[in-house]
């Protein structure tokens, strides 16, 4: 059930899913790294889950102690948000299927359903999802939100005439 999007900081829907994800972090001593993320227009447990499955990746596909870095760029009317590990990476012939719904290989395990529910959460919020992978060097996952001006239906400081 879709609820409402709210105005909400990124970081605390992170925070929730860093929460949820505490013991995988701790057993497998992983780094993560959070540089300043906007505040958007969203709903809190969509975007807690969306984190948790890629953080949640990013640990699980990591050989060594995971590094995980997340990271927001200003993209014109949008903002970008990456989330980079340095885990086994994606083979090229599979980076393009990587979204669709029970599609991971045998070797890379899992349910194979949560990078089709982290795209269909970026698309309820109005954004993409794209992955950049090379073979044992790692993985960005990069989605996209409009701004929260972006958003209104009127211009900031119009105030309707009554």
């Amino acid at each position: 059930r879709d609820r409402e999007h709210e105005p909400l900081d990124l970081r605390e829907a992170l925070d929730t899913a860093l929460t949820n994800l505490e013991i995988s972090i701790e057993e497998s001593d992983a780094e993560v790294v959070v540089e300043p993320l906007p505040r958007v227009m969203g709903d809190p447990g969509q975007l807690a889950q969306l984190f948790q499955n890629l953080v949640g990746n990013a640990i699980k596909y990591s050989e060594d102690t995971p590094r995980v870095e997340i990271r927001a760029e200003d993209d014109g009317d949008h903002w970008a948000v990456s989330v980079a590990d340095q885990g086994m990476g994606i083979p090229e012939e599979r980076r393009e299927r990587v979204f669709d719904i029970f599609s991971h290989s045998e070797e890379a395990g899992g349910s194979g359903i949560g990078l089709a529910i982290c795209e269909k959460i970026v698309d309820r919020h109005g954004g993409d999802i794209r992955v950049e992978s090379e073979v044992g060097e790692g993985s960005t996952f990069t989605f996209t939100f409009p701004k929260l001006g972006e958003q209104r239906s009127e211009p900031p400081g119009t105030v309707e005439s009554t």
